[in-house]
């Protein structure tokens, strides 16, 4: 009789899997210097992907509004640390453009609003953990 009554409960446990909490990022830019081209906001999870090009984990590119700013939430984020780089794309050809120097002729910007001296910015210095739904703002860099 025992087992007849623990049989039910044992198969609601047994069955019941646990839901990975995932949380929600809210990037919000500003400093754009017009509403052409988009702006490309690359997520990264790795300290040995960032900031390589092709190498993000989420990407999107976003119209700016006639503000002069523009907002994108990646939603579904496991918990963890991760870090973003973008860049105004104005003129639309899927590339940050460089000077002869390697120094961004575009507009761009880091999570952290970290400003590079000499090279990009590590992950480290970027970084941020998702432990709860954040929002966060970055100012581009001219």
């Amino acid at each position: 009789m025992k087992i007849l009554f623990l049989l039910p409960i044992a198969f609601i446990l047994l069955s019941a899997t646990p839901t990975p909490t995932t949380y929600s990022l809210t990037v919000k830019i500003t400093n754009i210097s017009s509403t052409k081209g988009l702006v490309e906001i690359g997520l990264y999870n790795s300290s040995s992907a960032f900031p390589k090009v092709g190498e993000t984990y989420k990407k999107v590119r976003v119209k700016p509004s006639s503000d002069y700013t523009c907002t994108y939430t990646f939603k579904g984020l496991p918990s963890g640390n991760y870090a973003f780089a973008i860049y105004h794309d104005v003129n639309s050809n899927d590339e940050c453009d460089v000077n002869f120097l390697g120094v961004p002729t575009e507009s761009y910007g880091f999570s952290n609003n970290v400003v590079p001296t000499w090279s990009a910015p590590t992950f480290n210095e970027c970084s941020f953990k998702m432990d709860k739904n954040k929002t966060l703002s970055v100012k581009l860099i001219d």
